[in-house]
């Protein structure tokens, strides 16, 4: 069964020749992924309820005294609802009339050890007899004045009177012990999918199957990207290759590639270590939180806008043609890679500022939040629209551009054919500059969605579907050769000639 976030414990005491009476009722609030809990109690107590939501489980049921119980609660331990035992007709009676039937609730169902109606709880006896009595269900746990919780969380007290613990279930995307942080899933991290999902002082080994697959995608995806940037690499190292500025830019997109899924690697290891090893020192875990998402927001928002410069540098090339200027081209494509970095970091160098440590007593966990106002959520939204659509339009306009203005180029030259067989030709060559861009926009879909439309991080049975969008985003930066080399017969060429001069280095040693 799910854990609940909180529970009652109703303590029935025993007296003599009397029906029992309740003596005590415990509220316990419950951390992530507690599954005990223990209680104690001055009186010999008799009969033990515990109630999660509306269902109520029988606990403890003892006829002598015993000091030390233990116990465990299950579906076999549920008081079922009468109505969940009678059919139609008979719960329709009248209550006089309808009690002759709880014998044979017991009769029928073997294994049910207690139900309940609106007035009694009754229990089966080994005889499979019913035995009830009189059961208050009008106890209420809300507190008088909800000046403890915040955000609208429900304040709940296990007495009216003279409550002696209190607790806030929290509304959805808040957290904390007073409900008072935020968790809505805009702008995701990784720290954000995970804290619901990682077993504090827990080996690796013994972790939910979600870390473990997590772990083993991220590590792929680190030496799949690794090669990529690597070959990228070797293709653009020599100064031939980078004659203008599209050369420049796939050479400086090898290396934000490589540095993003680094980034990418280290940050995924960073969280699961820090909340697995609880006693990692406070000012590594500041330094960590406040600095690796943003470098990595820094080296993924690079990534993409250099790829979008590649594909303006084309559309320019083609533009211009003989006035094609080279040195213009590369010294502008320098300037771009000292500008691009410089505009990302004063956009999202706030979001460092909004990064703090939380302790979590009830959880006895440190958590990384993001403390943010309405209008600061907006700007992270707008933000990562920009960062989203503008360069994908770069890429499809550019490409789209390409293919019309080459056509028409054509269309002027070859003039047995009409424009509209020059546009499928052009089309059919500069394809893959459309169907690239489409599939890295499709692995990019995913963190993008649920960033905007999809539920709250506190939602844990929406885990997977976080964490696998968020590790899909970070495709495209491990496939940089993937997307720019191969499909280019110049690139490969190039890409021959760099892997022939390696030998031919390597063969002098």
């Amino acid at each position: 069964m799910t854990i609940p976030p909180y529970l009652f414990v109703i303590i029935y005491s025993a007296a003599v020749s009397e029906p029992p009476r309740s003596s005590s009722v415990k509220l316990q609030k419950l951390t992530m992924f507690q599954r005990q809990i223990t209680l104690y109690n001055e009186n010999w107590f008799q009969i033990v309820f515990v109630k999660i939501d509306t269902n109520y489980y029988l606990a403890v049921l003892q006829e002598f005294e015993v000091l030390n119980i233990s116990t465990s609660i299950g579906p076999d331990r549920q008081c079922l609802s009468i109505n969940e035992l009678l059919d139609s007709s008979q719960f329709a009676m009248p209550k006089i009339q309808r009690v002759k039937f709880y014998h044979i609730s017991c009769q029928t169902h073997h294994d049910l050890q207690c139900f309940f109606d609106e007035a009694y709880m009754c229990f089966c006896t080994q005889e499979h007899h019913a035995n009830c009595f009189k059961f208050s269900y009008a106890n209420n746990f809300l507190c008088q004045y909800n000046i403890h919780c915040y955000n609208g969380g429900t304040c709940l007290q296990d007495s009216s009177i003279c409550n002696s613990n209190t607790i806030c279930i929290c509304m959805d995307c808040f957290f904390g012990d007073r409900c008072q942080f935020y968790a809505k899933g805009i702008g995701l991290t990784l720290d954000d999918m995970l804290r619901y999902a990682i077993l504090p002082n827990i080996n690796f080994n013994d972790q939910s199957y979600l870390i473990k697959v997590s772990a083993i995608l991220t590590m792929i995806m680190f030496i799949v990207g690794l090669l990529n940037s690597i070959l990228c690499f070797i293709t653009f190292y020599s100064q031939e290759s980078r004659q203008v500025g599209c050369g420049i830019y796939i050479y400086a997109s090898s290396i934000t590639s490589a540095l993003t899924i680094a980034m990418s690697t280290i940050k995924f290891w960073f969280v699961v270590i820090s909340q697995i090893n609880l006693s990692i020192n406070r000012s590594i875990l500041h330094i960590g939180y406040i600095l690796l998402e943003p470098v990595l927001k820094l080296f993924l928002y690079m990534n993409n806008w250099l790829n979008a410069c590649v594909a303006i540098e084309r559309a320019v090339t083609v533009f211009k043609g003989i006035n094609f200027d080279r040195t213009m081209s590369k010294s502008v494509a320098r300037w771009m890679i000292l500008l691009i970095p410089s505009l990302i970091i004063g956009i999202i160098i706030y979001q460092s500022s909004r990064r703090d440590l939380f302790d979590n007593h009830e959880e006895q966990r440190v958590w990384c939040v993001t403390r943010h106002s309405e209008s600061v959520k907006n700007f992270n939204i707008a933000i990562l629209l920009f960062h989203f659509f503008t360069p994908f339009s770069a890429h499809l306009l550019s490409a789209v551009f390409i293919i019309f203005a080459v056509a028409h180029q054509q269309a002027g030259i070859r003039t047995q054919h009409n424009y509209t067989r020059h546009l499928r030709e052009q089309f059919y060559q500069h394809k893959h500059l459309i169907i690239s861009q489409i599939v890295v926009v499709i692995l990019s879909l995913p963190r993008f969605i649920t960033s905007l439309f999809t539920g709250c991080v506190k939602e844990s049975h929406n885990s997977w579907l976080y964490i696998f969008g968020y590790l899909i985003s970070f495709v495209p930066s491990a496939i940089v050769f993937i997307v720019f080399v191969l499909p280019s017969e110049l690139y490969r060429r190039q890409f021959k000639r760099s892997i022939k001069s390696l030998q031919q280095r390597s063969s002098r040693l």
